[in-house]
Formats: structure tokens, C-alpha cells, sequence
């Protein structure tokens, strides 16, 4: 069955180096990789865009070359990290399955994705953001629902459960993942005595929430 995901491009998730290096013609990438290892340390409030520039290696003057200020930076380190987020769950689905088997494999890449590229996840979701100053990272961070809201749409028509709101179906599925995936990057799984993997924890909850869509 070809579903709204159907036409999607595959593509391997990229990962930060682990030493930012600068190369002629790419420093706009080396100062991303450079703050994405200061957010994995400290945090996206915990570092100063003179920081990005010492751990790139180049001069202070230099970021002002990509990025107005710091808050420019972390939107194009969060709007990469979304790009690279949707591709690793379209990549995590076989869109010839069910629906009712998509979403909850959907969801279990969402958690794998936060779980492995951990600063990215906290710059896309951070309160540092004023999205509203960058156009297209606000049109990125709503695709993902929209494309839920889509798929929605159209399991209900082409046979699937009578959703009535699938606007609101989408945010709940979303707040049940993104939920199980900020309590894997808080550590609270570290610490817990159910010993529970947060994909298969999620993948659990997303698919006895689908199913209970089917038998309405």
C-alpha cells in the first residue's frame, strides 16, 4: 500500500565529529559540529558563540561570516536535526506495511533518533529558540505532525479506523513519543528499577494506542 510516505528519500544520519577540524569553504559546517560538541557538554544555553569559534578552531569574527548571532546558530543546528530526523524514520519504515504497523515503528525511530543524536534533539526542542525568527525552521518542526495528520487522513479513508480528529490523534501520538524520548534524555531510565528499553517501551504504548483506534 503506497502511503503519504511513499515518496520519501532515504539518506544515512550524519553524526558530529568528535573534534570539530576547519576545512577552506566549510566553516559554516565546522561551527555547527563545533557547537553540537559544546551542546552534548553543557547544554544549548551552557555556551557563547566566541566558545563555537575557539572549538572550531577559527577566529571570534569568524561565525559572523554564517550566523547573525548564537540563536542563528542553533536554528541551523535544529534545522538540520529535524531534516536528519524525519529521514531516519522514513528510513525505519517499509511503507508497504500497514499503517496500523507504520506508527508505532515510526515512533520507535523518533525515540532511537533522540537517543543517538542527543544534542541535536535538544536544540530542535529547546526553549532557546524564538522559531518565529526563522521561517523555515518553523515549517520544518510542523512537518513532522503535518505528515502524521496526513497519514491519518489517509488510513481513514482508505479503510482505516473512523478518526474523527486527526489533528488531534497526531498531537497525542506525538506528546506519547517525544514524552518517552525527553525522559530518555533526562537519564530517568537510568535510574529507574524497571530496567525498560525506551524503544520498545514506546513501541509498546504507540501500538496498543493504535490499536485501540482500530476497535472503536
Amino acid at each position: 500500500m503506497k502511503t503519504p510516505l511513499s515518496d520519501q528519500h532515504h539518506e544515512p544520519t550524519a553524526k558530529a565529529k568528535s573534534k570539530a577540524t576547519y576545512h577552506h569553504g566549510d566553516l559554516r559546517n565546522t561551527l555547527i559540529e563545533a557547537a553540537l560538541l559544546l551542546i552534548e557538554e553543557k547544554g544549548p544555553r551552557g555556551f557563547s558563540i566566541t566558545e563555537a569559534a575557539r572549538q572550531a578552531g577559527v577566529s571570534i569574527a569568524a561565525p559572523y561570516r554564517h550566523f547573525a548571532d548564537k540563536e542563528a546558530l542553533l536554528a541551523a543546528i535544529a534545522l538540520q536535526g529535524l531534516e536528519r530526523l524525519m529521514l531516519d524514520v522514513f528510513a525505519a519504515v517499509n511503507t508497504t506495511m500497514p499503517i496500523a504497523e507504520v506508527i508505532p515503528l515510526a515512533a520507535k525511530a523518533y525515540v532511537s533518533y533522540a537517543r543517538r543524536n542527543r544534542a541535536y534533539f535538544r536544540a530542535m526542542f529547546g526553549a532557546e529558540l524564538d522559531k518565529s525568527r526563522f521561517p523555515e525552521l518553523l515549517t520544518a518542526s510542523q512537518q513532522g505532525l503535518k505528515q502524521a495528520i496526513d497519514l491519518l487522513d489517509y488510513w481513514r479513508s482508505h479503510g482505516g479506523p473512523m478518526i474523527s480528529d486527526s489533528a488531534t490523534i497526531a498531537s497525542e501520538l506525538w506528546a506519547m513519543t517525544h514524552g518517552v524520548a525527553a525522559l530518555l534524555l533526562d537519564g530517568v531510565f537510568n535510574h529507574t528499577i524497571l530496567h525498560v528499553q525506551p524503544e520498545q517501551l514506546v513501541e509498546g504504548l504507540v501500538r496498543r494506542y493504535v490499536q485501540d483506534l482500530v476497535n472503536r
